[in-house]
C-alpha cells in the first residue's frame, strides 16, 4: 500500500489472516523516512519501521477493543501510546473472501509530518508474526 498523505492518514487495512485465538493482534508497520533500514528490531527481516500500530480484535463479538502507537526510539519501540478507538471502526466479513475489514486514521503529526508513508500489515497468533509481503512498497 503506498500513498502520499497530507492532513490525517486513513488506513484501510483488509485482513485474511485466519483467526485462532479469541483476540486477535494486528500491526501496521510504517515507513516514514522512505530508508528501509533502521535501528527498531527488524521484523520478519523487515528492517526500517519507524512507527508501528498495533490493533488488538475481540472475536466474539466482534470488535475493536485497542490501537496503540509506538514510535522507534533509539533501539526500540517506545511504550504504547493509545490511540482514540473512535477513529477505528471493523466491519465483519465485508473483505475479499469474507475477511474482516479494518479502517483507522491517525494525524499525521503523530508521526512527524511525513511526506509519504509506506505501510506493511501484519498478523500475530500465539506470538508468531506473519507480515504481508516481503519488503516496503516502492514509493515515487
Amino acid at each position: 500500500m503506498q500513498k502520499l498523505f497530507k492532513g490525517i492518514v486513513s488506513l484501510c487495512l483488509v485482513m485474511v489472516f485466519a483467526a485462532i485465538a479469541a483476540t486477535e493482534q494486528y500491526t501496521l508497520y510504517l515507513n516514514t523516512d522512505g530508508v528501509n533500514t533502521g535501528q527498531c528490531p527488524s521484523v520478519n527481516g523487515l528492517d526500517g519501521a519507524d512507527a508501528k500500530i498495533d490493533i488488538s480484535v475481540n472475536d466474539s463479538p466482534k470488535a475493536i477493543t485497542a490501537v496503540a502507537l509506538s514510535l522507534c526510539s533509539g533501539s526500540a519501540f517506545s511504550t504504547p501510546s493509545a490511540l482514540n478507538l473512535s477513529d477505528w471502526s471493523l466491519t465483519p466479513s465485508a473483505g475479499i473472501g469474507g475477511s474482516d475489514v479494518i479502517e483507522g486514521k491517525i494525524p499525521l503529526a503523530q508521526l512527524g509530518n511525513p511526506s509519504t508513508v509506506a505501510i506493511i500489515a501484519g498478523s500475530s497468533v500465539n506470538g508468531v508474526i506473519d507480515i504481508a509481503g516481503t519488503g516496503w512498497p516502492v514509493l515515487p
